[in-house]
């Protein structure tokens, strides 16, 4: 199995180092950090991230100040939707609820003391899930060759037959 690839975008070099850090050791993922949200939707048509770990309140130094809500739309925009993961230290439960109802998979506030512990559980679900579904992909692709390969060896002997029975006919 490939590695996974995970996409950190955070402002705080302090936080993509360390988070960058454990999902390597703990997941031995492969883990690319953009400090804009604007540097990573550039970079989104060159890398396709399994989960993508995003800071809400993102200090960008750009003139856009995109934050965590407006590169989620953006990146739907782009047609790419891998599992995003929200990370941050907002407290408005109105936040929260907004990102999962935009569609992040998990919102885990960074002061939390179990935050890295949290982080990498929720990374691991994610991938396991994503794995799954690309196991069930490969099976239901399978058994659809399948089924055409027996269609073929029912329907070709018939059709044959039927040919020739209108020929004689």
């Amino acid at each position: 199995m490939k590695k996974p690839l995970i996409a950190v975008i955070d402002d705080s070099s302090i936080i993509k180092e360390i988070v960058t850090h454990v999902l390597a050791e703990e997941l031995g993922a492969q883990v690319i950090n953009f400090e804009s949200a604007e540097s990573a939707i550039r970079e989104m048509k060159v890398y396709d991230p399994d989960v993508i770990l995003l800071d809400y309140n993102l200090d960008s130094k750009s003139s856009n100040n995109m934050n965590g809500a407006q590169f989620l739309r953006k990146l739907e925009l782009i047609r790419k939707s891998p599992s995003v993961i929200m990370m941050s230290g907002q407290k408005d439960k109105r936040v929260t609820a907004d990102m999962l109802k935009a569609g992040v998979v998990s919102y885990l506030p960074k002061d939390d003391e179990d935050f890295l512990d949290n982080l990498v559980n929720e990374v691991r679900l994610v991938l396991d899930v994503l794995h799954l579904n690309k196991r069930q992909k490969k099976q239901q692709n399978d058994l659809r060759k399948r089924a055409i390969r027996i269609l073929s060896y029912i329907l070709v002997p018939i059709t044959i037959a039927l040919i020739c029975l209108y020929c004689q006919a």
